[in-house]
């Protein structure tokens, strides 16, 4: 038998997330090597124990949380494996910072960079499908990751860059089977692919279908640990930009703001343009934290925008061309550049802190993460912020707006009191009135934080005859259903029937 810890106070620990549920667990293993997860597996399989994979604990959807055997693969799973020019190979619990220090000694990033970067752990964003402020730039995680070691629900160990070597009969099960899934629903695969930059809702049967040399290993990308676990990753690496810069724009409307995102996006030196409201903004001044001498009254957005380029000489020509590209438009009223190294760790500090500064405010209204990730196509992003302006005005609901202006994904944070009786109602009312609205602007619920219990409910409201096809495939890989249950494929959202942490 597998050792479990069952302490109180360890399944307390593990009892929440970053999302807004909790849920205690029965057991808590922290294996320290890929046998030993083997070995959970198979004793969750004999004991119909549902098995759920955590990482650095930073999700946001309940990914991470479960009734049956936490996993914890980021204590014992945390090594660089080994590095040449164009990839590195790591464990899953290697942090995302901790990874870049080490590659920037050769001059080279991993580029998805979520806002969690000082904690959240590689395995934790394979199973995402992470971003974060440069995906207009650099993509997602599923673009980066070549291929991984994967523990099965049968407990065997399985390398996708071999998929052809198969040793159990589920592997070869699935060889067989997954292409023929694919190919025969291509149609509606195609049918179904939301107008957005990115999206990390549902499994990646459309990764799957332009990239059959990758199958087996994009599958698993964005899948949460309901398919499999991961125990190591290749992943591709690129060279760090030589030189950047940020570049702070005011405005006085938000929809100006949405406007400017439209034109930026047409200049590919841009690597990223953040969005803070005035709803964060004035909570971060009135914490004295904002260290921003030209904000005022009439600031209702900041865009920060990066630049990179090859030379400095180039940098300043292309932050010249886009600021008075800008100014002539009198979109925004107001612009600065960071004069230096200290001015843009500054500027990106201010950004990085939105979601750690909203979960620390002490007053009766908390910064309640339910409808956080959704994403529209860039070029509908001020008609969506109009939207969505509506539906906060209907329901009486102040909220909070950041995140990734540039992908038109934006993080959206409704201020609510949990001790109110009509909480759970109102979370249901925001939910199905936000995502109606994105998917009406052909957009995804989840853009990169995934749908972990929190949004399993809303799963076939997006994808609709897709999601027996997501059903198939979680029982081709899963067939006791032991892996992370009610991920992705829950009946109903945990915003129903489970228990809040506050």
């Amino acid at each position: 038998m597998p050792s479990f810890d069952n302490s109180d106070k360890v399944l307390e620990f593990y009892s929440t997330d970053e999302s807004i549920f909790k849920i205690k667990p029965k057991f808590v293993s922290i294996p320290e090597t890929i046998d030993e997860i083997s070995e959970v597996l198979k004793f969750a399989s004999q004991n119909s124990l549902s098995v759920t994979t955590v990482g650095s604990k930073t999700s946001v959807a309940g990914q991470g949380l479960g009734d049956g055997i936490i996993l914890n693969t980021s204590k014992n799973f945390n090594k660089i494996i080994s590095q040449n020019e164009n990839q590195v190979v790591i464990e899953p619990g290697v942090i995302l910072d901790n990874l870049n220090e080490s590659l920037s000694k050769e001059n080279k990033i991993f580029p998805p960079d979520p806002a969690s970067s000082k904690w959240c752990s590689i395995g934790g964003m394979i199973a995402n499908n992470t971003s974060g402020a440069r995906a207009i730039r650099y993509g997602m995680t599923k673009d980066y990751v070549e291929s991984l070691k994967i523990v099965l629900s049968d407990g065997s160990i399985w390398d996708t860059a071999f998929p052809q070597k198969t040793s159990s009969e589920l592997q070869e099960k699935i060889l067989k089977e997954l292409p023929k899934i694919i190919s025969r629903n291509e149609k509606l695969i195609r049918s179904k692919i939301p107008n957005s930059a990115k999206t990390s809702c549902g499994y990646d049967l459309i990764g799957c279908l332009e990239n059959p040399e990758k199958m087996f290993t994009r599958i698993f990308v964005g899948s949460e640990g309901t398919l499999g676990i991961v125990s190591e990753a290749t992943l591709k690496i690129v060279e760090k930009p030589k030189v950047d810069t940020a570049i702070l724009f005011y405005f006085d409307d938000l929809e100006k703001m949405a406007q400017s995102v439209k034109l930026l996006r047409k200049f590919e030196t841009i690597s990223a343009a953040e969005l803070l409201d005035k709803t964060f903004l004035d909570f971060v001044e009135s914490q004295g934290k904002l260290n921003l001498p030209n904000f005022s009254d009439k600031t209702q957005a900041l865009l920060i925008v990066e630049v990179t380029s090859s030379s400095k000489q180039k940098l300043d020509f292309e932050v010249q061309t886009i600021t008075e590209k800008i100014a002539k438009t009198k979109l925004s009223y107001f612009s600065e550049v960071a004069k230096n190294d200290e001015e843009k760790a500054r500027i990106w500090a201010l950004r990085k802190s939105a979601s750690p500064l909203l979960k620390e405010r002490t007053d009766s209204l908390k910064s309640v993460r339910v409808i956080e990730d959704t994403a529209v196509n860039p070029e509908l992003l001020p008609k969506y912020l109009l939207g969505l302006r509506k539906i906060f005005a209907e329901l009486e609901v102040t909220a909070v707006v950041f995140g990734h202006a540039g992908d038109g994904n934006v993080h959206i944070n409704p201020l609510l009191d949990p001790t109110k009786s009509d909480f759970r109602e109102l979370l249901l009312n925001l939910a199905d009135k936000v995502y109606a609205w994105v998917l009406e602007c052909g957009g995804t619920i989840s853009g990169e934080h995934g749908d972990g219990i929190l949004r399993s409910g809303y799963v076939k409201l997006q994808f609709g005859e897709l999601f027996p096809i997501f059903e198939e495939v979680k029982n081709l890989f899963d067939p006791k259903g032991i892996l992370n249950f009610g991920k992705i494929l829950g009946k109903e959202t945990a915003l129903k029937n489970v228990e809040f942490k506050f």
